[in-house]
């Protein structure tokens, strides 16, 4: 129980610090990467919810969609990881009640780097170029830095992004 609670509160705090690092880093050439409630407009934002799936905690999923709800409307939510996550009765459920859409990728799948954070991106790519929408909020939940030029390009396009 105690390596439980220590790898538990380890991987939270490794989730705090790559997040602070991030935004110290590049809060002023990306301007909206943060999390403060108060600078995300209640109610008017259509958040497409993208989800890194290798080492997120359900809870945290949870958490992330309770902040997302309570700021808009979510249009999309797709989740991304190995495809025998999906065989796992409890991921199963909790994917389906909460209308997460479950995107398993082959771990050979992409011979450059981790083949999460390159369908992920992919995807990202696809739906920014058919949203058009400046009010759309591209949410990544992800736990790493690969993200870094998909966040300035997402901003670029006039979304708002959350990392």
């Amino acid at each position: 129980r105690d390596t439980m609670v220590t790898t538990s509160v380890r991987s939270s705090w490794l989730g705090c610090a790559v997040f602070l690092a991030f935004t110290l880093i590049f809060s002023s050439t990306l301007p909206f990467c943060s999390l403060p409630s108060g600078q995300i407009p209640r109610s008017t934002s259509r958040f497409h919810f993208f989800i890194d799936g290798d080492c997120v905690p359900q809870k945290s999923i949870d958490k992330a969609i309770l902040f997302l709800k309570q700021r808009g409307s979510i249009v999309q939510s797709l989740f991304f990881a190995n495809p025998e996550l999906i065989k796992n009765k409890k991921w199963k459920s909790f994917l389906g009640s909460r209308e997460i859409e479950f995107r398993g990728i082959q771990r050979s799948a992409c011979p450059r780097g981790d083949p999460n954070d390159e369908a992920l991106q992919s995807e990202v790519r696809k739906t920014l170029q058919r949203a058009g929408n400046k009010r759309d909020t591209f949410a990544l939940f992800v736990k790493d830095k690969d993200y870094i030029a998909l966040v300035r390009d997402i901003l670029a396009s006039g979304c708002r992004c959350i990392v």
